[in-house]
């Protein structure tokens, strides 16, 4: 199938090794997506990648105790802007009592889809300078001198008032769309029940 796209010149085994190596490293996603049926089976299984299946993943039992160790994990950055007790940032909704508040299909649905109902108390804004730069976060104060936001790495950001061009809400959530991308169903669903058990 490759050298129909790519052309005689990849015809040979080696170069169809190569471009499959290639796009192995790729991050999970739509173009990793593409590569996905003639790519090594990854050890760990099949990654949700960007078309998840929600049904799949509630169907499966979840393990808490993984859950946590994938919620406080460096990669998947949970902790970096969600606090559960005394562990992580208040940059987003704290999550220590999620589990009394939400389903496991609404702990799911605001995993794969987190910009599809924002809190208002954490919606992000969208300031325009004159001089041509765009910033994004929570608004955090804003008077007559200046506007300050707190972005996703939870760095405030102050605009003098005199050079913000617009400032507007923003229909999207600070947290990015795909972050979940690399889990296995199973570690999906262990994420959901380690969120669903939290009910201090």
């Amino acid at each position: 199938p490759f050298a129909l796209v790519l052309g005689d010149k990849y015809n040979h085994a080696e170069d169809h090794a190569k471009l499959l190596k290639t796009a192995a490293k790729l991050p999970p996603g739509p173009v990793r997506d593409l590569f996905d049926g003639y790519l090594p089976l990854d050890p760990k299984g099949k990654r949700i990648g960007m078309n998840p299946r929600p049904a799949a993943i509630l169907a499966k039992a979840g393990d808490p105790k993984n859950g946590e160790a994938l919620f406080f994990n460096k990669d998947l950055k949970c902790a970096n802007c969600h606090k559960i007790g005394d562990k992580g940032v208040s940059l987003g909704p704290d999550l220590s009592a999620i589990g009394k508040e939400r389903t496991r299909a609404e702990l799911l649905d605001s995993i794969l889809s987190p910009s599809a109902k924002v809190d208002p108390k954490f919606a992000s804004y969208l300031v325009k300078t004159h001089d041509g730069r765009s910033f994004t976060g929570l608004l955090v104060k804003r008077d007559d001198k200046q506007a300050t936001l707190r972005d996703v790495e939870n760095k405030e950001i102050a605009v003098a008032a005199d050079n913000i061009e617009a400032i507007q809400p923003s229909r999207l959530s600070l947290m990015p769309d795909g972050l979940a991308a690399g889990l296995t169903p199973q570690e999906a669903a262990d994420l959901v029940a380690f969120l669903a058990a939290l009910r201090r």
